[in-house]
Formats: C-alpha cells, structure tokens, sequence
C-alpha cells in the first residue's frame, strides 16, 4: 500500500509540473503573441514620426546648431524606439521557443573583421585599442549561420565591452578552430563581472549596476538565444580586476579541410 501511494504521489507531482510547464509555455506564447501586436501598433506611428523627421531635416538645411541638434535627438530617440521594440519581440520569440535563424554556409571570418571596423569609431571615442586575432585555420572556416544574426551578436558582445572598457583600454576579438566548431572570444580590459553576478549575465533585463542607465538589459539574453538557434554555445569567463571574456562557439560545416597557422588583424 505505500508503494502505491508513492507511485500515486509522484505521478501527482509529475502531473503537477506539466500543468506548470503548459501554463508557462501559455503565458511565453501570449506575452509574444501581445508584444506582436503592440509592436505592430507602433511601428505605423514611429514610421510616421520617422517620415516627418526627414522631411524637417530637409528643409533644416543650414538651419541653426540648435534646431539640428534637436533634430538629431529626435533621431537618436526614434532610432532607439525600433531597436527596442525588435528586441521585446525577439525576447518574446525566445522564450516562447518560437525563436527562428535563416541559416546559409558562410565564412565566419570576413563577418568579423566587418564587425570589428564597424565598431572602432566607437572604441576610438575612448581610446580604445580594438585588435582581432584570426588563426589561419579558423580563416576559412565555413559555418551555417544567419549573417545579419550574428552580425548582430557580435555587435552587442563588442558594444558591450566598449562600453565597460575604460579609456586607452584593450579589447581583443580571437577566433579559432576547433575539431568541429569555430571559437569566437572577446576579451576586454574592463572592471570584470563578480562571481555573484557572472551566472546572471544572460538573463533577460539583467544590468551591471555601474551601467544599468545605458540599455534595456536584453542584448546577452537575444545573443544566448541566436547562438543557441544556431547550435553554439555562449558563456562569460570573468573575475573582478581582470576584464571579462565571452566565448562563443559554432557548429563547422560538415567535410571541411584543417588548416593552420595564424592571421593579425
């Protein structure tokens, strides 16, 4: 009789955490399905106050450098209003485990170097020396990937390291080639990340509390999502004084030929 009743019990409980499970993947299905929505509804407005903006700044032309400087700040708000709204549905999309890439083979390394000179305006504002270390055998690694998903990962890993890099500080892209996957890292010379917050960089609306004023708190959550879609891995090394590294890793394509060496970018 008891070896029925445990049975019961734990069929009970089992039973408990799908219905749990369900509801949880209800409620991610219905904040996407509503994110969908509001995000449709306000895109039509923005695009309004987007095609406004450009007809003021055309007839702004020679205008005074305070008239243009409010035009650009409107810009910069609008241009930040989209990039948002994309990032509510893509977080809706990933916890819904409704989150899709259009993967092609590709070459990894031409992407990054791409990346890399269009963030160095950025690292240039603050000194920043930007280096990318590309070992030959990773130079013509061919992966299946989204581009534009990943362009957009490795430009949250190197805007977010720029942005806790301290002026005339370093941060260095490396890529490697492994067995079956391609090693991607980036490794900064910033503060570093404490033990007690480390598990907690890929968390959805999770900030460092010396940057939290500078973002939404979802571009690692979207970057975990996207190298997960592609059947990587991503995850933080880091220790408080000794920078922070994130590494990152792809599938190769099947039947490719080893290659070696190394490439300074």
């Amino acid at each position: 009789m008891t070896t029925l009743h445990e049975i019961g019990g734990r069929i009970g409980v089992a039973i408990e955490r799908v219905d749990h499970y369900q509801k949880a993947v209800g409620a991610a299905r219905a904040r996407e399905e509503l994110l969908s929505t509001v995000s449709h509804d306000l895109r039509s407005p923005l695009q309004t106050i987007l095609f406004s903006l450009a007809l003021l700044e055309k007839g702004a032309m020679g205008a005074a450098p305070h008239e243009a400087g409010h035009l650009a700040r409107i810009r910069r708000t609008a241009g930040y209003m989209q990039h948002l709204l994309a990032d509510l549905i893509d977080t809706a999309k990933i916890e819904a485990d409704r989150f899709l890439v259009d993967r092609e083979p590709g070459a990894i390394a031409p992407l990054i170097r791409d990346v890399v000179e269009m963030m160095l305006p950025l690292a240039s504002r603050k000194s920043i020396r930007l280096e990318t270390v590309i070992d030959a055998a990773a130079a013509g690694a061919i992966v299946l990937m989204d581009r534009d998903r990943m362009t957009q990962v490795l430009t949250n890993l190197l805007g977010n390291a720029v942005k806790f890099t301290p002026e005339h500080g370093s941060i260095v892209v490396h890529v490697e080639r492994g067995e079956v996957d391609v090693r991607l890292s980036v490794h900064d010379t910033g503060p570093g990340i404490p033990a007690e917050d480390l598990g907690r960089v890929f968390d959805r609306f999770w900030q460092a509390r010396q940057t939290a004023q500078l973002g939404s708190g979802l571009g690692l959550f979207i970057a975990r999502g996207i190298v997960l879609a592609h059947g990587g891995t991503i995850r933080a090394e880091s220790a408080p004084g000794a920078g922070s590294t994130l590494h990152v890793t792809l599938p190769i394509c099947p039947d490719q030929d080893r290659q070696g060496g190394a490439e300074m970018g």
